[in-house]
């Protein structure tokens, strides 16, 4: 039995094209939002069928501070413009040096943020996990290092206030634009940055 297609007995040959699907267009997604964060929902807003590999991060408030004392929790300020910019910013650098990554989601906690609740859940969706690790690292290393997103530290001996800033949001905060500069010295450091707002965490 031959099963070959005759010219002559009007069907038409099968069409085989060697032309690929368009690569998936990524997606950056960022949150700002004082709710708890859900990872469900960040993991899901990643999620593509051309990607094999999801990276996932959860940062949370953790109980023992540096110097042993306890921490009751952490409250988030930003200047929500500028952390989206800065985000952006990041999420181009990740594209440029692993092209591979589709989808980039940050999430930020701001407002009060008790011990074991989570402050940041970002992901990153990739064919591959390798690419989607390192680009976690570079994200996460960005996030804390200049997004203008700072945090207050209370502790629950003495009620200590205390911000903890980089050097780099330290140096945004002494801008005239941050709303911050008139209540810094000249020798303000990272541990000793006092918020222009005074109202009390909420617990």
């Amino acid at each position: 039995m031959n099963c070959q297609n005759n010219p002559d007995d009007g069907v038409p040959p099968p069409i085989f094209s060697s032309k690929m699907a368009a690569p998936e267009k990524g997606r950056d997604i960022f949150k700002l939002s004082r709710d708890r964060l859900s990872a469900e929902e960040a993991a899901a807003a990643v999620g593509s069928a051309s990607c094999g590999a999801v990276a996932l991060f959860i940062g949370m408030t953790r109980e023992d501070c540096p110097d042993g004392r306890k921490v009751m929790g952490l409250e988030y300020e930003a200047y929500e413009a500028m952390v989206h910019s800065e985000l952006a910013r990041l999420c181009r650098d990740i594209r440029a040096r692993w092209p591979a990554v589709v989808h980039i989601c940050v999430h930020h906690r701001l407002g009060w943020v008790k011990v074991g609740e989570a402050s940041v859940v970002a992901a990153i969706s990739s064919p591959h996990r390798r690419e989607g690790h390192q680009a976690m690292a570079l994200l996460l290393d960005g996030l804390k290092a200049g997004a203008p997103v700072w945090k207050k530290r209370s502790r629950s001996e003495d009620g200590t206030l205390t911000w903890i800033v980089s050097e780099a949001q330290l140096g945004f905060l002494r801008s005239p634009t941050s709303g911050f500069s008139r209540r810094l010295s000249p020798t303000t450091t990272r541990s000793s940055v006092t918020s222009p707002h005074s109202n009390p965490p909420r617990r």
